[in-house]
């Protein structure tokens, strides 16, 4: 069957993903569930879903309909193809019943001596998604780590830039689109900047801002605003400096601040661009931030940002930012993990992040770090530590639908010494990590999206050499 989406032309039915036409096809030559699950690789309630789904999207009621109704392409038992089979069943069923209702004639009926003509349908257990499993996606068009990532209005997925880690790197200005309706990657158009290192913002009005990072000849200002309607994008005001690894966050009036990633002075600077003049005005600095990676969240309409083992918040009202003190007198908590997520009680687990070798070179790679925290923006306190599996930094996290946080990947140290395929999940309300299924790829400098289905995409790699790969994680 041709790749890509398989629509019921008279209905105009959901659409079949490509993993899905590939059950279809073992479905129309007869193998099991388990035998599905074998050839494709996948678990046997991954195949179950998948057979389910299957029948849904066709408004099918067996498995041999629903082969029925991809042949003749049609989404319902209907036309003459269809009469002499039905006709047959009808028999069939006809006599069984005569049958019965002769049995029961006997002595071995209801009391009246009248069959029940109700046939009792068997009970068949409803197939279960696939639960803590990655399954391999796409490819993408291209490799990419250090890419951009944001999840659109409309429920896709933009993948933009970054490089494809080679021997002599590539650094794109191509865009693709991720469709979760389809399981497809679809082109999206170019950038006018290749650019890597950088943070996709979705706007109010759905277009996106696509600002500074690194081109292969080193930082830029530049910035432009991508429309996914149209697939283009056409230039904004470019940033006061050029900025890489910045920190991100979006206003309460649609104003977008970014946060550091300059060099030298400019690193603990912060612009905010106005979408409405297309323009940026510088806003603040961060004292104390030695860090060129910052991370924002936003809790309530506050702006925390975190880096190397410190904590800030913003006052939008000021323009100003202010360190983060705490009740047990550290005044930078520290140390503070990197990698913030807001948790649905509004507390901010921060996990990973790296410190220096104790009496080592300070050009020596930092260690990561297993530290995790839990910091309440109310109190400016850590309320509780813990500790990860494994020690990770440029690594990622996601809240998932019920609460709980994925994390993957990442790295031992500043050199990349070891790439991570390995996930966990934070209970927040056991405050306790538990071992979740590896990744297909160790990854590092990757993306994670959660999607209106409840499922994670994850775009990039760590491997060498480099391939294109994506996972969907099912929680």
């Amino acid at each position: 069957m041709p790749r890509g989406a398989a629509r019921n032309a008279d209905t105009g039915r959901a659409a079949l993903t490509e993993r899905q036409q590939e059950v279809l096809g073992l479905m129309a030559r007869g193998l099991t569930n388990g035998e599905i699950a074998q050839r494709l690789g996948i678990t046997l309630d991954g195949a179950k879903w998948h057979v389910a789904e299957v029948m849904r999207k066709l408004d099918a009621s067996s498995r041999e309909e629903a082969v029925v109704v991809w042949r003749s392409g049609r989404s319902r038992w209907h036309g003459a193809a269809l009469l002499v089979p039905a006709a047959v069943g009808a028999i069939v069923v006809v006599a069984i019943f005569a049958v019965v209702g002769f049995v029961l004639r006997e002595g071995t009926g209801t009391e009246d001596g009248v069959p029940s003509l109700t046939p009792t349908a068997p009970s068949t257990p409803t197939p279960q998604p696939p639960h803590d499993v990655f399954e391999a996606v796409g490819p993408p068009s291209v490799t990419r780590i250090i890419h951009g990532a944001a999840l659109l209005p409309d429920g896709r997925v933009l993948l933009a830039g970054g490089n494809n880690i080679t021997g002599q790197p590539v650094v794109h200005d191509s865009i693709e689109i991720f469709d979760p309706l389809t399981d497809q990657f679809t082109d999206g158009g170019r950038m006018l900047t290749a650019r890597q290192t950088f943070t996709p913002v979705v706007l109010d009005d759905g277009r996106v801002l696509l600002a500074g990072g690194a081109t292969e000849t080193g930082a830029t200002a530049a910035a432009e605003i991508y429309d996914p309607v149209s697939r283009s994008s056409e230039p904004t005001g470019s940033m006061a400096v050029p900025r890489v690894f910045y920190g991100v966050a979006t206003l309460d009036d649609g104003r977008v601040l970014i946060i550091g990633g300059g060099a030298g002075a400019d690193r603990v600077t912060a612009e905010a661009y106005d979408p409405g003049t297309g323009t940026f005005a510088p806003s603040g600095s961060v004292p104390g931030m030695t860090e060129a990676e910052p991370k924002a969240v936003t809790v309530g309409g506050h702006i925390f940002v975190f880096a190397g083992q410190r904590g800030w918040e913003f006052d939008p009202a000021a323009g100003e930012f202010r360190q983060i003190d705490a009740p047990d007198g550290l005044t930078v908590l520290a140390p503070l993990p990197e990698l913030p997520t807001v948790l649905p009680d509004g507390l901010i687990l921060l996990t990973g992040g790296v410190l220096p070798q104790p009496g080592a070179d300070p050009r020596a790679p930092h260690i990561a770090q297993r530290s995790a925290a839990l910091f309440d923006p109310q109190s400016g306190d850590v309320v509780w530590r813990g500790s990860m599996s494994v020690p990770r930094t440029k690594h990622q996290a996601v809240l998932l639908d019920d609460g709980r946080v994925l994390i993957t990947g990442g790295t031992s140290d500043t050199q990349l010494g070891v790439v991570y395929e390995s996930a966990e999940i934070f209970d927040p309300v056991a405050r306790a990590f538990s071992p979740a299924a590896s990744m297909l790829e160790p990854r590092v400098w990757h993306s994670m999206t959660l999607l209106p289905d409840g499922r994670v995409l994850v775009v990039g790699t760590g491997r060498q050499p480099h391939v294109s790969v994506a996972d969907l994680y099912y929680p």
